[in-house]
């Protein structure tokens, strides 16, 4: 890292535990760069991104797609489908 961003990731993490502080330990948890939406089954799932996704624009927040693996296919079809309003 260069010389000024000694803190980056705490900085990141405390404003990922702000953003979410409603979420975490119900159907998100946070840690530095890793977002992990869990749900009991799949119609919940859906409606546990749609709350996440939510969050992020609320807050005018990002995550880029290429770091969002395999599933960037499912979350396609969510967005293309426009169940994320």
């Amino acid at each position: 890292m260069p010389f000024g961003l000694k803190n980056a990731k705490a900085t990141y993490q405390r404003l990922m535990d702000k953003v979410f502080s409603h979420l975490i330990g119900k159907i998100v948890e946070v840690y530095v760069d890793d977002m992990v939406v869990k749900s009991l089954d799949f119609m919940q799932h859906s409606t546990d991104l749609v709350d996440v996704f939510a969050t992020l624009r609320k807050f005018n927040l990002q995550k880029k797609m290429s770091h969002w693996g395999g599933w960037r296919q499912v979350i396609r079809f969510y967005v293309n489908n426009e169940m994320v309003v």
